[in-house]
């Protein structure tokens, strides 16, 4: 269940949003991140250094490294939510902890 936004002022929640790509073949991919807070908006994107096992990892790398650039770009002492939106079932089920 979400927080009510009333108790919740968008100073306490951060919106992250992610993305991945991966190529089988390759091994490779890249992802990219959306991230809001009060009226900052940070986009981050990049290319993995090393090889990637599958499309899962990649997009779980995808939401490690968004949560890495928050840490380090923003003040998140006051942040008491943080709503990630991510198109990898497995990797929602991480982050929500429902674990099919």
């Amino acid at each position: 269940m979400l927080p009510n936004t009333k108790d919740n002022p968008p100073e306490q929640v951060v919106t992250i949003n992610c993305d991945a790509s991966f190529r089988h073949d390759l091994r490779r991919g890249g992802w990219a991140c959306w991230i809001s807070y009060k009226d900052i908006k940070i986009k981050k994107y990049g290319t993995f250094k090393e090889y990637i096992k599958d499309s899962t990892e990649a997009e779980l790398k995808a939401v490690c490294n968004a949560f890495f650039i928050m840490e380090k770009l923003l003040d998140t002492k006051n942040i008491k939510y943080v709503y990630v939106n991510c198109d990898n079932a497995f990797v929602r089920a991480i982050i929500t902890r429902k674990y099919p």
